[in-house]
């Protein structure tokens, strides 16, 4: 579960171009609001090091997680990744749900996006019962 008071953004961004967007997104409002933890998972044939290395000036953590059924980077692997892009803070969790369980007790999570991954967003939208119509 997210911590309460965390805003918690959902996108199935997986490249460069996505993180670009992202990174102005979440600028916006990091004089005030802070930076970003994000949950990741992404398939092995994306470029996950360079949306990680676009999206860095705006994290405080990176939590990564596999994607059930799919090739994808190991969340060993995009935590490497994320490190060699100047993010200290890194964990991995087995799902969505154990990753916002982290973010939740090591606390101070104002906003959380998980990314990365269109299969990702489908697996939280349906573990939350709000597949689209």
């Amino acid at each position: 579960m997210a911590p309460t008071d965390a805003e918690v953004w959902l996108d199935g961004g997986h490249n460069p171009n996505a993180a670009e967007m992202l990174a102005r997104f979440f600028s916006k409002d990091a004089p005030t609001r802070g930076k970003v933890d994000i949950v990741i998972a992404m398939l092995a044939n994306k470029d996950a090091a360079g949306f990680l290395h676009i999206l860095a000036p705006m994290l405080n953590s990176v939590t990564a997680v596999p994607i059930p059924g799919h090739d994808c980077h190991s969340p060993e692997d995009l935590c490497d990744m994320a490190r060699a892009a100047g993010i200290a803070q890194t964990h991995t969790a087995p799902t969505v749900t154990d990753a916002l369980t982290h973010l939740a007790t090591r606390g101070a999570c104002a906003r959380i996006a998980i990314l990365g991954s269109l299969y990702l967003a489908g697996v939280v939208l349906r573990e939350n019962n709000q597949l689209p119509d």
